[in-house]
C-alpha cells in the first residue's frame, strides 16, 4: 500500500491480521530515500503491480507524471518523469505545459494508456506506456495551446480529477474552474475525445439543483459502470449521476 502527499510517498506493508506498518518513505527529508520529485497529489498502480505513477507539481507553473518501479516487497525506485519540475529533470511534453499542475492520474487495466488531469494546464493529457513502463505523450484535450479543444472551451478548465469506466472505453473528469463533469470517449488508439459536459453554464447540460458542481474536485464510477459520483468543495456536496447502459 502507498500513500502520497506533496512532500513524500510512503510505502506500507500489511500483516495477516490487516495491520499496517510503514516500510519506507521517499522524500527530501532525513530518514527517507531520495525519490524525486518527492511526492505529489495522486498515485496509481498498474494492474500488474509493477509500476506506480504519480501526478506531481513542485512549484507554480510546473507539473509532471512520475514513475516508480515496484520491486520485491513493494520497494520503489524512481525511474523518471514527463513534464517539468524543479526537483527533477523530466522528459518534456508536447505541447509544453500539458501536465502543469498535474493532480490526478489514471491508467487502463492493460497498463498501456495513462491519463493525467492537469489543473493549471486545463487539460486531460494522454500518454502511451511501453513494455518497460516508459511514457510517451500522445496528445491532450482541453483549453491549452496545441491541445484538442472542447466545446465549450472551458469545460476542462481547472481539471482536478479523472477516472476511467470499468470497460476503459469512457473517461470522466471534473473541473474546479469549469465547475463541470465532462465525458470523453476513448478511441481505439487510447485518445480521449470530448463528448459532453454537465455544468451550470451555457453549452453543458444543467445540474439540478444549480451550483452542485461548484469547485468540483473528485469523481468516481461505480463498479458496474451505471453510476458516477462527483464531489464539490464549493457546495460541500456529493452529486450522483446515472450512466446510460451500454447494451
Amino acid at each position: 500500500m502507498y500513500t502520497i502527499s506533496p512532500d513524500e510517498i510512503k510505502h506500507f506493508t500489511r500483516d495477516s491480521a490487516g495491520h499496517l506498518s510503514c516500510a519506507d518513505c521517499y522524500a527530501s527529508v532525513s530518514g527517507c530515500r531520495p525519490g524525486p520529485p518527492g511526492g505529489g497529489y495522486a498515485a496509481t498502480v498498474n494492474a500488474a503491480g509493477t509500476w506506480l505513477y504519480t501526478a506531481a507539481a513542485s512549484a507554480p507553473g510546473t507539473g509532471a507524471v512520475a514513475r516508480y518501479k515496484i520491486g520485491p516487497g513493494g520497494a520503489l525506485t524512481f525511474a523518471g518523469c514527463n513534464g517539468r519540475l524543479l526537483t527533477a529533470t523530466c522528459a518534456p511534453t508536447g505541447p509544453p505545459g500539458a501536465v502543469d499542475g498535474a493532480i490526478s492520474v489514471a491508467v487502463t487495466s492493460d497498463g498501456t494508456q495513462l491519463y493525467v488531469a492537469a489543473q493549471l494546464g486545463n487539460v486531460i493529457s494522454h500518454f502511451t506506456v511501453d513494455k518497460g513502463g516508459n511514457l510517451t505523450i500522445a496528445g491532450c484535450t482541453g483549453d491549452h495551446p496545441g491541445c484538442a479543444p472542447t466545446s465549450p472551451s472551458w469545460a476542462l478548465d481547472g481539471a482536478d480529477s479523472a477516472t476511467l469506466s470499468w470497460t476503459g472505453a469512457d473517461l470522466y473528469a471534473v473541473s474546479t474552474s469549469g465547475q463541470a463533469v465532462s465525458h470523453l470517449k476513448v478511441d481505439a488508439a487510447g485518445n480521449p475525445v470530448f463528448i459532453s459536459c454537465i455544468a451550470d453554464h451555457p453549452g453543458c447540460a444543467a445540474t439540478a439543483p444549480a451550483g452542485t458542481l461548484a469547485i468540483a474536485d473528485g469523481v468516481a464510477v461505480s463498479g458496474d459502470g451505471t453510476s458516477l459520483y462527483a464531489t464539490s468543495a464549493g457546495a460541500s456536496s456529493v452529486s450522483h449521476f446515472t450512466i446510460a447502459p451500454l447494451f
